[in-house]
């Protein structure tokens, strides 16, 4: 139960974070700590802006920061999916 509190909370984070970068222009995600130490992009370096540029249907943009964009977000949408018709099947047996 601790891990899906921690996931969600994680969750939450990025969906504020990425929800004030597109309202209001305001930087809050950490940047990441491959790039940041050595100077070298990671294979994830690009995700968050190209999953803003997703949300502002930019396929271009988003394909040219990150195509891996196109793998990781429909992968999370169905974990989150699981995740959640999980959840819910255990709450409906706990009625019964």
């Amino acid at each position: 139960m601790l891990k899906n509190r921690v996931y969600t909370i994680v969750l939450l984070y990025f969906v504020l974070g990425l929800c004030l970068k597109i309202v209001a222009d305001i930087d809050c995600l950490p940047p990441c700590l491959i790039s940041f130490t050595t100077g070298i992009d990671c294979w994830g370096c690009g995700l968050t802006r190209a999953t803003i540029a997703l949300i502002r249907l930019d396929f271009t943009s988003a394909c040219e920061l990150n195509p891996l964009v196109f793998v990781v977000l429909p992968s999370l949408a169905l974990l989150l999916l699981y995740s959640v018709t999980k959840e819910l099947k255990r709450l409906s047996e706990i009625d019964d």
